[in-house]
This record gives C-alpha cells, structure tokens and sequence, in this order.
C-alpha cells in the first residue's frame, strides 16, 4: 500500500513523497507538472529540477519567494521591482512587506524525512539552503492574519484605514464592562481573544474555541451597559453595539430593531440584532463573511412575554392568543422565538440586497445569548439548510427553542450552557423542548468556582474579584415546573383542579351587585396585564359561610405570564405577581428564590455573558 507524507505545504507549492516500499520511493509536486523520481536513484536531481521549474514557472508574469515560515508566495512582479511593486495593492510596497532576507538551512527538514523511511542520508546531495523572507507583513494577502485589520493603509475596497500595528497577530486583550443590577463592574483580569475570519473557511460541523470566545464577546456588546474595551493588539471600544464588530473590519454594521408594534400582531415578539459584513480571501476563494449578533433579553415586559409564548398548535392556544400568526411559520419552535427569528430573517434579506450581498460564496456566523441564544438557535437551523450559505452558530445561555424530533441532527450549532443557569433548560425539556445542534454544558460552581486561598487563574474569582453567588437552585425550580404540565398543550387548557382557581384577594362581597363591580375592574387589569386571555373569571358563592367574590380559573400559561409579569421591569402588574395556589405557588416562590430578587446572585452570576466567557476560555477543561 502506498503511503504519502508531505514535505512542504504552503499556499503555493506542495511538495510530497509517496513511499511504496523501504527500496522504492518517488518525489512528486502537485503544483509544477508532477515532477517524479525514485529517491533511490536521482533523489537530488529530482529537487534541483523542482526549483529550476518552479523558478521557469513564476518568472512569467511574476516571481515566487519564500517566507520563513517557508509559505511559498508569488509576486505579481519580479523581486527586483518590490521596492515600487504591490502586489496587494494595500498601499505598501513588496519591499516593505517582505524586510529582510536570510539563507535558512533545509537539511533538518530534509533529513527528518528521509530518516522516517529509513533512506540513507548520502542519497541527498543537492542544496541544503534556500532564500527566505523575515516578512513584516504577507506581500499577497491584504490582511495576513485574517484579523479584519488590514496591514497596509487601504482596506478591501481601496479605502484610507489605520494599518494593523502586529499584522502578524490576531490576539488581543481587554476590560470588559458590565451592569449588574445598579452596580458597574469591570473585569480584573484581562479578557483574552482572538479574531481569525480564516477559521469561517474551514470545517463548520467542527466547534472552535476561538469563534466560541469571539461570540462570546459578541452577545454582551449589544447589551446596554456591557462592552469589551481592548487595549492591546488595536485599541478601541465603547458602550455602542457596532463598535466592536467595526473594529475588526466588519463594514456596513446595523444595530436594527424588531418593533413587534410594526406587525399589527404578535406585538411582543421583538427583538434586536446587530449585522455587518466583510470580504476574506483565504488560499485563493474569496467568500463574503456576514456577523448577526442576536440580542437577549432587554428587560422589557414584551420580550419576557415573549419568552414565555411557547405556544401550542391546538385550538385553545388560537382561541387565546387570536389565529393569525404569519411569522409563526414552524409549529415545532417555540412560537416567540420563531415569529422573531423569521422577522429577522427578513431583516437579513433586506440587509443583503441593500448591500448588493445576495450573490457569491457567502459564510454567516450568527450568536446570541438568553433570549437571543433561542432565537440564534432557530436562525442556525434555518442557514444550515440554505445552500447559499456555510453556516457557524454559537450560542450561549440559549432557552430551549423547538420540540422538532430532528433536532440533534444538526451539525453546524454550538449551544453553551452553564449547568447552573436556569434560562438554558426553560422551557422544559419534559415537555419535548430542546435546542438545535450540539449542547455543550459544565457547571461554573464546580468548575470554576474558587474554593479556597488565592484566587487561581481560570476561576470566576479570579476574572471579577467578587465570590460566584448561585443558590444551587436550578434543579429545584425545574422540579416545581415539571409538576405543572407534562406537554406544551396543556399549558392552555384551563385547570379544573383546586390548584387552578384562586379567590384573588380574598376579597368578599354582602351583594352581588358588589361582586359584578369587582368583576369589571379585575378584568381590565388583568387585561393590562395580559393575563385574561388564559384564565375564565366567574363570580362565586352568596352564602352565610362564602360571601360572593371573583373566582380565577386559570391555565398553566397564566402562571407564566404572572412570572414574565414579574422578571420584567414592575411596568406590568405587581412586583410579587398575582396570588397562584398549590403546585403553582410553590414554583412561583422557587423561581423568586433563584431569580437573584432578594439576593443579587441566584439566577444573575451563572447568566452573565462574563460568565460563559469564562466557560469558553477554559475550554470546558477543570480549573479547580
């Protein structure tokens, strides 16, 4: 059986050795005609004819030379013209980009092939060294570390920009800024990361670190009050959701709103998102990258609405919530999410053919977080069919998106998830709901939680300088819902039990006349507070032992708007949310508990995008 091993392989030549037996072997090159030789007889021949043709074969129109990091690259003019030639028209010359040159001895590399195959050494007897370049900057690459920063002063579209200060480094550091309940905080150590659009050129069923941190970043800048400001590599950043993402080259970038209100229906499915673009040549393809950052939950009453809105395709859910949801258009996906991400699908189409974006190879990397992680997540699954697009989808802290039974199937979504965070595993998976792709999930608290001493790098001690506050109590409020239904259809069927009426207030009347009174004034508030729709209020008892009053009997979906009610700005309903009993009331008093109301921490810590940075920094390895 034949075995090939490669000499060299670079942008421009490869260089490869068949080996058919430990007496037989043959030099072939792909990229000069298929030189071949058995190494046994004309070994050093064979590799002075490689050079001679490769020299015979670049001289027309242009000449190869080699980097020291031995990439093979040719000029579009002869070297002796680099000090006026630029062959990526970036605004320097070749001369400038290429720096010095030195002589770099080959035999290491040459001799740790043939002693793989056990070739005497002897066999070899042509050049030991060649000329190579210490490049500043790549001659033929406008941007040579796939930064987004070009390395010259023109960019992509031959506009004046800033040239990239290490155009042979796409690392970078900086603070990052967030908002935790009144109080501004600041990392004390610095965030770490990387930009390389190179990466969307590869494997995308294939989880990446340095794309997971990249988004990771991504999901907290559209956030109000949460931005990264780098300070080393390029410097820059502010509390605006564009400016990131135009750091790095992105062109173009819209932070555009989801107004519900301009729908005439499904008026609480907004959303928001942030889009941009830039054009990446990688070993010769040329593809349009796109960036779609979805953001999560703004604290609004119509987004937690929203979140709660799984929807069912039964009659009880359209007799509640009205028949006509056009952008609800997969009846498997959680009906918020889906009517967002549709909208915004459209939004993307718009963008796209504004910035004449509808043709070529293009590559999408969508991300979100909370809210913004569920509704990425359908985003993913819709660009991972579309043929027009290679797809990458990250999401992190994502709520659960579909009860699509194919929905493991897909290979391009990456859902982070801190086991300790709640909002991942809601809605619940006993009630068939489950996010697209790949989950990948580790508990901070166990992980990454600085026991005792010092603070070891790698903890979430360490990165904020304030202990990780989570009451442990995810589990114990996924148990209380779980008791509440066993699918989404039940969550619109109006509950018969005792557990399912309340007498609101416990206010009682001596008259009926009274009790229609109260009647009236609940069932404008609770219409305020879009609660009527899932319950049936009656008027009750007239008794010596019951006086009249209002009687509540409610769905499951009730309760969930009472806790959308109660998570959002107190704008809509009280603060404690309206009375619930039994299983009900011990859910809502568990949810309170991890909710971080009380205490700040519960449900806040394990949710910050600072935390599932830290999550993908550490690459889900151990710190404690």
């Amino acid at each position: 059986m034949n075995e090939m091993v490669s000499l060299l392989v670079n942008d421009g030549i490869i260089v490869s050795v068949i080996a058919s037996s430990k007496s037989n072997y043959a030099l072939l090159t792909d990229e000069t005609g298929g030189l071949f030789g058995y190494i046994n007889g004309n070994f050093s021949d064979i590799l002075l004819q490689l050079a001679d043709k490769v020299g015979k074969t670049t001289n027309e129109g242009g000449e190869w030379v080699f980097l020291n990091d031995f990439q093979a690259v040719k000029l579009s003019d002869a070297l002796a013209n680099a000090s006026t030639n630029d062959t990526d028209k970036d605004g320097l010359t070749d001369a400038q980009e290429l720096g010095e040159s030195i002589e770099k001895d080959m035999m290491p590399y040459i001799r740790s092939l043939i002693n793989r195959y056990e070739i005497p050494e002897e066999y070899y007897t042509g050049k030991t060294k060649i000329t190579v370049w210490n490049y500043i900057s790549n001659p033929v690459l406008l941007d040579t570390d796939y930064d987004g920063i070009p390395d010259g002063k023109k960019d992509y579209d031959g506009k004046t920009v800033t040239p990239d200060p290490f155009p042979k480094s796409n690392s970078f550091v900086g603070k990052l800024y967030w908002k935790e309940g009144k109080h501004s905080r600041e990392s004390t150590e610095n965030i770490e990361f990387v930009v390389d659009y190179s990466l969307l050129f590869k494997s995308n069923t294939v989880y990446k670190k340095d794309l997971a941190v990249l988004t990771s970043l991504y999901v907290g800048e559209i956030y109000d009050n949460t931005y990264l400001k780098v300070t080393r590599g390029i410097t820059g950043g502010s509390d605006d959701p564009t400016a990131f993402c135009s750091l790095f080259g992105l062109k173009d970038v819209e932070d555009i709103d989801i107004n519900g209100s301009d729908y005439g229906v499904d008026v609480d499915d907004c959303s928001e998102f942030v889009i941009g673009h830039r054009s990446v040549t990688y070993k010769g393809l040329t593809k349009e990258i796109i960036v779609v950052i979805v953001r999560g939950t703004n604290g609004t009453n119509t987004e937690w609405s929203s979140n709660f809105d799984v929807g069912a395709d039964i009659s009880e859910y359209y007799n509640a919530t009205g028949y006509s949801h056009p952008h609800w258009k997969n009846k498997n996906n959680h009906k918020g999410f889906d009517v967002a991400a549709n909208r915004i699908i459209e939004k993307i189409n718009d963008y796209l053919s504004r910035h004449s974006l509808t043709s070529g190879q293009r590559a999408i990397l969508i991300t979100g977080h909370s809210r913004g992680g569920g509704i990425a997540n359908l985003l993913g699954a819709y660009y991972e069919k579309d043929p027009n697009f290679t797809s990458f989808t990250y999401t992190f802290a994502g709520a659960s998106s579909t009860t699509d039974s194919n929905a493991e199937n897909y290979k391009t979504i990456f859902n982070i998830v801190n086991e300790d965070d709640i909002i991942p595993y809601l809605p619940l998976s006993t009630w068939g709901f489950k996010k697209y792709g790949i989950v990948k999930s580790i508990s901070v608290q166990d992980h990454y939680e600085n026991k005792w001493g010092k603070a070891q790098k790698g903890t979430w001690e360490w990165l904020t300088r304030d202990d990780y506050n989570n009451d442990r109590g995810t589990q114990r409020t996924l148990d209380t819902f779980k008791k509440i239904v066993s699918n989404r259809n039940e969550l619109y069927i109006l509950d018969s039990s005792s557990d399912g009426k309340v007498w609101e207030n416990n206010l009682g009347h001596t008259t009926y006349a009274g009790a229609e009174r109260e009647l009236q004034k609940l069932t404008d508030t609770l219409k305020n507070e879009k609660l009527l729709r899932f319950c049936k209020l009656s008027i009750v008892g007239g008794g010596l032992m019951q006086p009249y009053h209002v009687e509540i009997n409610y769905c499951p979906a009730y309760f969930m708007q009472v806790l959308a009610n109660m998570a959002s700005d107190p704008t809509v309903g009280p603060v404690t949310g309206r009375d619930v009993k039994g299983k009900y009331a011990k859910a809502k008093a568990s949810f309170i508990a991890s909710s971080g109301y009380v205490v700040i921490g519960g449900m806040t810590h394990p949710h910050l995008t600072i935390t599932y940075y830290l999550i993908v920094y550490n690459n889900f390895i151990d710190r404690v």
